[in-house]
């Protein structure tokens, strides 16, 4: 979807509007899920999901007809906030139910965590390829139609699936947990301090993410070879499946927050390098290096918000993990549009990997100050 809106809107309006649309489009996704999902928690899954899918779809094939016809982008940027807005949360409504499924066994809920989270890494595997392939045949618009029709039919088997296997119960008793709650009646998930530290390798990887999915079809248009864009983006998820599958079979006794320590720093060492990566076949080695990393990544979070975050957000708490990607990706995605719109390769490059150095100069003072403070408290 992403990529395809992407030259879809480029299509019509040019990369700089293009990527600020489809900037905005990511930043809405991530800031509106947890909101979602507070949503969900308090009224029940059954009874949210199905409105939000339905005022979802018709967004999306808004969207479509309003590229179609060329309408103004600004109408365009409108039907994008509504569809945004209104994405219905299924994959975290999923996740919450692996937890109630396997309760008490962490072995169990560590091998379905891993599984579902291949699985999706394996999807961001066969989407930019699709997408990538409809775009060569098929162009921007209609590729980007083809994918609504797709999202849309994928979003109504969810819901005939797993509408009744979804446990509808709200969970909104704020007693009996140990932070402040007039805080977290505003703040929801986000007044977990364990939470905030989960996320933050998480918006590193963002700016990654949104940095190269806007650089990435940019150029390989430029190149003619609008294809190519597609097998760039699908690299971080082939080094995410490989690293996946070895995470789930090795046994590391290490701990939940050392692992996600040592993960971290694994994704952002290669991606630091992505400056100096002047063709497309250097840029797809790191990126498929630095991938290896990122599904273990996710899998750890799940398993930390499972153990550490507080369970009357367990859908809120799910869907940060994405958001927080999401809105360093979609703020990437707006600054790397007006660099790629003058063709400023270079440019485009240095200013993702300076958000790397910067990221990974963060975390590894936040891990060494946890640290830290852990072997004073043990002392």
């Amino acid at each position: 979807m992403p990529l395809a809106l992407l030259i879809a809107l480029a299509d019509q309006y040019g990369f700089l509007l293009a990527a600020i649309i489809d900037g905005v489009y990511t930043i809405l996704l991530a800031v509106a899920a947890p909101l979602r999902g507070r949503i969900v928690d308090t009224v029940g899954a059954r009874r949210a999901l199905v409105p939000m899918t339905v005022l979802s779809t018709l967004g999306l094939f808004a969207i479509v007809a309003s590229i179609q016809f060329a309408a103004p982008w600004p109408l365009t940027l409108s039907l994008v906030v509504v569809s945004s807005l209104s994405a219905p949360p299924i994959n975290a409504a999923i996740r919450v139910e692996w937890t109630r499924i396997v309760e008490g066994d962490p072995e169990k809920l560590k091998a379905v965590h891993s599984a579902d989270s291949i699985i999706e890494e394996a999807s961001f595997i066969a989407g930019p390829l699709l997408a990538g392939l409809a775009l060569t045949v098929l162009g921007g618009i209609w590729a980007y139609t083809a994918a609504a029709m797709l999202t849309a039919l994928v979003g109504a088997l969810y819901l005939v699936h797993f509408f009744r296997r979804i446990d509808g119960s709200k969970v909104n008793d704020l007693e009996g947990y140990d932070f402040d709650v007039r805080g977290s009646r505003i703040l929801g998930a986000l007044a977990s301090r364990k939470l905030l530290a989960i996320l933050a390798p998480l918006i590193g990887m963002g700016f990654v993410f949104g940095g190269i999915d806007v650089y990435a079809p940019a150029y390989a248009t430029a190149l003619g070879e609008v294809g190519l864009a597609g097998i760039v983006l699908a690299m971080i998820s082939v080094g995410g499946v490989i690293g996946g599958m070895l995470y789930a079979t090795v046994n590391w006794s290490a701990t939940l927050w050392t692992k996600y320590a040592l993960l971290t720093l694994a994704f952002l060492a290669p991606v630091t390098f992505v400056a100096f990566a002047d063709n497309l076949i250097v840029l797809c080695a790191l990126l498929a290096l630095g991938g290896l990393a990122v599904t273990p990544l996710y899998i750890n979070a799940y398993l930390l918000v499972d153990r550490d975050v507080e369970h009357q957000y367990r859908h809120e708490a799910n869907l940060w993990l994405g958001a927080s990607t999401d809105l360093a990706n979609g703020a990437m995605a707006i600054a790397i549009g007006g660099a790629v719109a003058n063709q400023d390769w270079q440019t485009s490059r240095l200013v993702i990997s300076a958000s790397v150095v910067a990221c990974g100069v963060l975390l590894i003072t936040m891990f060494t100050v946890a640290y830290l403070r852990r072997r004073r408290q043990s002392a």
